[in-house]
């Protein structure tokens, strides 16, 4: 039976961060930040920037890694929601304001940003072995997360691990490509 192991991430997990938040975004990842790459410089090598830079809201440093026998086979991404969160900035993309509303709505939550596994790794446990961790480290808000209506496997494994949801908002697309019509807010208390 092979071994799961679930730890902090390194700067050396940078590229694998990157990768399983690309996997959990359908997309979204690559087509915001195309709209604000500094002209001249390369995507990818832009956004695996902001996996590494350890004060970063992506950054490999608020992420725990699932590895199987030694192999990294999942990753999730947390952060903290302030007890008093700050008004959302009006200069906001509109893409991300949906979001920031409904996070700005769980004070002292544990936000799951991303939660990805590879493929072979599904249906296995590591996605739950990975929210269990996360629920380990629950604010005094519970934990909760923003999940895309359209992502039927993601709700299922949420549902299953006691995430309820809590509120909706609309998806503002802006050009993104996604079957998706609502963002939706789950909290595990």
């Amino acid at each position: 039976m092979p071994s799961l192991n679930i730890r902090k991430a390194t700067a050396n997990d940078a590229t694998f961060v990157l990768e399983m938040s690309e996997v959990a975004g359908h997309g979204f990842l690559p087509h915001f930040f195309k709209q604000v790459l500094p002209k001249g410089q390369d995507l990818r090598g832009f956004m695996l920037s902001r996996v590494e830079n350890p004060q970063g809201k992506m950054s490999y440093t608020k992420c725990l890694i699932a590895e199987v026998d030694g192999a990294c086979v999942g990753m999730i991404n947390l952060d903290l929601i302030a007890e008093n969160p700050e008004p959302i900035d009006p200069d906001l993309p509109p893409m991300f304001r949906p979001l920031a509303e409904l996070e700005a709505s769980v004070p002292g939550a544990l936000i799951i940003e991303f939660l990805a596994t590879l493929p072979e790794a599904r249906g296995k446990g590591v996605g739950t072995a990975l929210i269990e961790s996360a629920k380990v480290q629950a604010g005094s808000g519970g934990v909760a997360l923003v999940v895309s209506d359209n992502n039927t496997a993601a709700l299922g494994l949420y549902e299953k691990a006691g995430f309820c949801e809590a509120r909706r908002r609309p998806i503002v697309a802006q050009g993104w490509e996604t079957t998706g019509t609502e963002w939706i807010l789950m909290k595990n208390p």
